[in-house]
């Protein structure tokens, strides 16, 4: 079938449907005024998902397609591009892998668990930790779980539906990061009706932060709305995010695709905190973090990268590349490779095992905890100044296990620095 977009912009569906991008918003908050936030978040995100699935359909030929399509794209589907999703034939055959649904199974299976244990501790834990693995669990459940599980689905089924989550955690950049790797819904959206109408009278650089300040005002309605607090946070996050991206990748071009070649801040800085506040109004003062869990929660991180560092030798060749030694460098290089690796497995049991004595304060758990934040933070400089792994980043799932080392690299120092100084 054909999805080209019908001749004139003012027909009356996009009319409606443009309206409804106002109506159903404001409908649904008179509705749920007077209901617990937690019923007007939903509501109200679901109203803005409703009303901009409607200016996606009414944007193409839709009235080709089976209405069983149509349906689907509208309810069964989060993407919001219409054009690929309605096509009679995917124009790439979709790959949907075995392997891909496993690992779908397993984010989702990993955020309901992490769910679970927030909704058991709720009210019990320190809630600032409570409330992060379930906000985890959220998005592992949802975000990276289901919808990646969905996308699996359509595609085995022959329709082109391109998973709405790719590898954030694999940007190199926040312009690669919110250019399509983070919810390429909204991403797709926001390029055809917002970027592209605007940029010709605003330039790329007015009409990339317009996306990013109408991408604020969205989230203030799904969050400071319902909790009827923090307001301006997520403009102001939004924004921070769209100086971002401007700061050292300034080039867009008409389509509002960004040069992602070019060097950006940081992506540590796409995740910096909002400044908003819970869904309760008066929150109760928040108890100290329990160490003990902490603790726990870091030796599980071992696993990863003792995993790691057994692929590791694979993938550089570094076995290969000591048989050029001579036999003692050889036995010395792989003694110390061993030694390395029975560490980690020693901290990561110690950290498991002795987690409540490691946590109590004792002058000698203070040294262990000290000694443990020097190893990584030296071994975090090393990852950072002494290590050139890229010429090794070959693929999107090296990029993602390379980002994740360094995410436990750089947690690690400072749980158990503050272990070691804490009062």
């Amino acid at each position: 079938m054909s999805t080209t977009a019908t001749a004139g912009s003012a027909s009356p569906g996009r009319m409606v449907a443009r309206g409804a991008l106002i109506l159903l918003p404001m409908t649904a908050w008179w509705v749920t005024r007077t209901f617990s936030a937690w019923v007007i978040m939903w509501t109200m995100a679901g109203s803005e998902f409703a009303a901009l699935k409607l200016v996606t359909l009414t944007a193409v030929d839709w009235r080709t397609a089976s209405w069983s399509r149509v349906l689907a794209y509208l309810t069964l589907w989060p993407g919001m591009d219409a054009g690929v999703f309605l096509r009679d034939h995917a124009a790439r055959s979709p790959v949907a892998r075995l392997g891909e649904l496993g690992f779908a199974l397993l984010k989702l299976c990993g955020g309901l668990l992490a769910c679970v244990w927030a909704a058991r501790n709720a009210g019990v834990g320190s809630p600032l930790l409570v409330g992060w693995i379930g906000m985890v669990g959220i998005i592992f459940t949802l975000h990276f779980g289901l919808l990646h599980l969905i996308s699996w689905l359509w595609r085995r089924a022959g329709v082109e539906a391109p998973p709405i989550m790719r590898a954030p955690i694999a940007a190199d950049s926040l312009s690669d990061f919110w250019g399509g790797r983070w919810n390429k819904a909204f991403a797709d959206a926001a390029r055809r009706f917002l970027f592209r109408p605007s940029v010709r009278l605003l330039g790329a650089r007015g009409a990339g932060a317009l996306v990013f300040l109408v991408s604020g005002l969205v989230h203030e309605t799904v969050i400071s709305l319902p909790a009827r607090a923090g307001w301006g946070g997520p403009t102001a996050y939004f924004l921070l995010q769209g100086a971002g991206t401007r700061e050292k990748c300034p080039r867009l071009d008409l389509d509002g695709n960004l040069d992602r070649r070019a060097a950006a801040p940081p992506l540590s800085s796409a995740f910096c905190p909002s400044g908003h506040r819970p869904f309760v109004p008066n929150p109760e003062p928040t108890p100290p973090m329990n160490a003990e869990l902490l603790l726990k929660l870091a030796s599980l991180t071992y696993l990863g990268l003792i995993a790691a560092g057994l692929l590791m030798p694979r993938v550089t060749g570094l076995w290969a590349e000591s048989k050029k030694m001579s036999p003692f460098a050889q036995g010395l290089f792989r003694t110390y490779y061993a030694f390395i690796g029975l560490c980690l497995v020693g901290f990561g049991l110690g950290s498991w095992l002795f987690a409540a004595e490691l946590a109590d304060g004792s002058t000698l758990a203070r040294a262990v905890c000290g000694f443990l934040s020097l190893f990584w933070f030296l071994r975090l400089y090393a990852a950072i100044r002494l290590l050139d792994v890229r010429p090794y980043l070959t693929g999107s799932w090296r990029r993602v296990g390379y980002q994740a080392t360094n995410v436990v690299f750089g947690a690690l120092p400072f749980l158990y620095a503050w272990l070691a100084f804490r009062r």
